[in-house]
Order: C-alpha cells, then structure tokens, then sequence
C-alpha cells in the first residue's frame, strides 16, 4: 500500500514539473548502483573506523574505475544529471547501511 502511495506521489511531482525519466540509460543507472558498496565501505571507514585492507582497497578502486568507465564518453569524462542522482542515491543508502 505504501508503495503504490510513494508511487502516485513520485508520479505527480514528475508530471507537474515536466521531468521525465530520461535522465541516464537504464543499464547505466543499473551498473552505477554498485557505487553503494564503494558509500557503505568508505563511510564505514571513516565513521566507525572500520579495519580495511589491501583487498577491500583494491575491490573498492575497482567499483570505482567501473562507475567512471561507465561515464565516459567521446570527448572525455561527463556526468550527466541521471548519473549524478544515481550516485546520490548510493551516498544515501550507504548511509542507511552504516546508521
């Protein structure tokens, strides 16, 4: 029930500001999800002073060198607004993950 709510809202607010979901490609928005295991860990390092080595490092530059492969275009490097709000999304529930 609440979803359908959320779902009717998020519908509404789109249709009265003319925003469509065009923003990135799904299969993007889909890879660039991975950025929540790069948020969780990092803020669990910083945070709550997490032990990481080696390993998690090298997982983490991984995850993160797949989101700007991912982001790269002809010219160079660009984030486009739908990226940016993927990668928002990821900093939020790395937050959620962590508190």
């Amino acid at each position: 029930v609440e979803l359908e709510i959320l779902q009717r809202v998020v519908d509404v607010r789109i249709d009265r500001t003319g925003c469509r979901l065009t923003l990135n490609t799904a299969s993007s928005s889909a890879l660039l999800l991975n950025l929540e295991g790069l948020a969780t860990m990092a803020i669990a390092w910083f945070v709550y002073r997490e032990n990481v080595d080696r390993r998690l490092l090298f997982g983490a530059f991984a995850i993160l060198a797949g989101a700007v492969l991912l982001s790269w275009e002809r010219q160079g490097i660009a984030f486009n607004l739908g990226a940016l709000l993927v990668a928002g999304a990821c900093l939020a529930w790395g937050l959620d993950n962590n508190f």
